[in-house]
């Protein structure tokens, strides 16, 4: 596979030192598991870093604690901050008896959605610069009047929301609605 060739080429390239699998648990924390370099080979990129999942909040138990996580040498980048040269590669999570995506894994859940909105017709594409032009309208919108949160405690809160209940509809330039 060329992405794991490129892996080992960036290794020789910059004399790194250590590789740095990484991934996110559901709660949205960086995860990761570093490597040195004399464990790193085309096999070893191809199969697989298994771990414990049971050290992950929320993943498994004990007793079903073995993972893998599957490297997406696509992803593999230099690591500018490490005390060591290291090379950063971003991984899916997979159960290691089915080789099936994970599914707590958030990049294999992002991925589910992207499927789901293209099958459905809602979006040709949600990746990437088309995502972030799709979003930047509603990041650099001015808000809505804000609603003190002590209001919304109180069993009168509705008084205290804006005109039409607080709810805002965001149009997203070139899609209906």
């Amino acid at each position: 596979m060329a992405d794991t060739q490129k892996v080992l080429d960036m290794i020789k390239e910059h004399d790194v030192k250590y590789v740095d699998f990484r991934f996110t648990d559901p709660r949205g924390k960086w995860q990761h598991l570093a490597h040195h370099v004399r464990t790193i080979t085309d096999e070893f990129l191809n199969e697989g870093v298994p771990f414990d999942g049971s050290s992950i909040a929320g993943w498994k138990a004990i007793n079903e604690s073995d993972m893998l996580l599957v490297p997406d040498c696509s992803t593999a980048v230099l690591d500018p901050f490490a005390a060591q040269t290291s090379l950063v590669v971003f991984c899916d999570t997979h159960e290691p008896l089915t080789g099936q995506p994970y599914g707590r894994d958030p990049r294999s859940i992002a991925r589910k959605a992207e499927q789901h909105l293209v099958s459905t017709g809602v979006a040709k594409s949600v990746a990437g610069r088309a995502l972030t032009a799709a979003l930047q309208p509603l990041m650099t919108a001015p808000p809505a009047a804000p609603v003190p949160a002590a209001s919304c405690l109180r069993g009168s809160s509705s008084r205290s929301l804006p005109p039409g209940g607080g709810s805002t509809h965001h149009h997203i330039p070139g899609r209906s609605g």
